[in-house]
């Protein structure tokens, strides 16, 4: 335990145990640089809806288990936007 440095162990655990490795990795930098490295943020919509413009629309790309609709629809409510919202699904 105390013979390998931190960067070794995750080397060590790339050779062995390739199932392990992205826990490791996470484990590493968190670490190593700090906890916020590899928590993901938080999504402020009215933030990224301040940003936007009828150019460059807001479009998000999503990971399995997230829906932010509910989210998207609340706020087009409190903007009183509800009426030209549209939601577009690719697949």
């Amino acid at each position: 335990e105390g013979r390998l440095s931190s960067l070794e162990k995750l080397c060590f655990i790339r050779a062995m145990r390739m199932d392990c490795l992205g826990a490791a990795v996470i484990t590493f930098i968190s670490d190593q640089i700090g906890q916020k490295f590899v928590e993901p943020p938080t999504f402020d919509i009215a933030k990224s809806f301040a940003d936007s413009v009828n150019t460059t629309p807001l479009v998000f790309i999503l990971s399995p288990g997230t829906d932010p609709v509910a989210d998207v629809i609340k706020f087009a409510e409190k903007l009183g936007l509800l009426k030209r919202f549209e939601s577009i699904s690719l697949g």
